[in-house]
């Protein structure tokens, strides 16, 4: 299937991401998609400020997949997959570029984008409607928070240009996310991602897990494996990597 996108752009908003859930709930077409040039009040995962400056990328897109509840949660990783096919043909060295679980983007080992979804449900429990909202560092980043894709391109990057290419990648990702088995998505984030047996921190609310990287089960769910070789299945969290992480290092992707 093809999405047809519907571009709303607006110069400052609240937040895309609101505007976009009213959208929504007023049965609004999948495909629409809100951008604002800045945003006095967006968010990412658990509220967290996410400070908008011009000259970023800042969007919310509506989709409405006819699948599972408990499928919603792989969206994470089809977008994390269009935004670093989207990031590598921006930037000089693609490199450079990593994928963190389970929905940041890394340029040089530090962040320079993010995701966040939610959803509501129909009344009889399935999947009314899925909003995107994506922060993409293009022209700057937050100092001492994150990197931005100009400081790794000779060619001067045009925010909408950057817009249009992430959108060809979303439609491609999301067509091959519905037609293909999950598997097939999860083998290509892998080998996208940090490699196996990276240490990582996680932060579960006020408790912190620590483990090694050992993959993904198959909902998309982070396998951390301790140094006893017993493994916990991890559905939320923020990964911190202890040792620090220079870049990217491909590896096989199967479990």
């Amino acid at each position: 299937m093809t999405i047809q996108w519907s571009v709303e752009v607006h110069d400052s908003l609240k937040s895309t991401q609101d505007l976009a859930k009213g959208y929504a709930r007023l049965q609004h077409e999948q495909g629409k998609v809100v951008q604002a040039n800045r945003q006095e009040g967006g968010y990412g995962r658990h509220g967290r400020q996410w400070i908008s400056e011009a000259g970023n990328l800042y969007l919310s897109l509506l989709l409405k997949p006819d699948c599972p509840v408990r499928d919603i949660t792989q969206l994470s990783l089809v977008t994390s997959l269009a935004l670093i096919h989207c990031a590598a043909r921006c930037i000089d060295n693609e490199e450079l570029l990593m994928l963190k679980w389970p929905n940041d983007l890394l340029i040089a080992g530090k962040k320079c984008a993010g995701i966040i979804l939610e959803t509501e449900l129909a009344d009889n429990g399935t999947i009314d409607w899925v909003v995107i909202g994506v922060g993409l560092n293009i022209a700057s980043a937050p100092p001492g928070l994150g990197d931005c894709l100009q400081a790794h391109s000779a060619k001067p990057l045009i925010v909408n240009q950057c817009r249009d290419i992430l959108l060809e990648c979303m439609a491609q990702e999301y067509a091959f996310w519905m037609t293909h088995p999950f598997d097939k998505i999860k083998e290509r984030w892998l080998s996208k991602a940090h490699p196996r047996d990276t240490p990582l921190e996680i932060k579960i609310g006020p408790q912190l897990e620590r483990g090694l990287f050992h993959g993904l089960d198959s909902s998309g769910n982070l396998i951390l494996r301790d140094r006893d070789f017993r493994t916990k299945i991890v559905t939320a969290g923020e990964v911190f990597f202890p040792q620090g992480l220079k870049g990217p290092s491909r590896h096989d992707a199967g479990d």
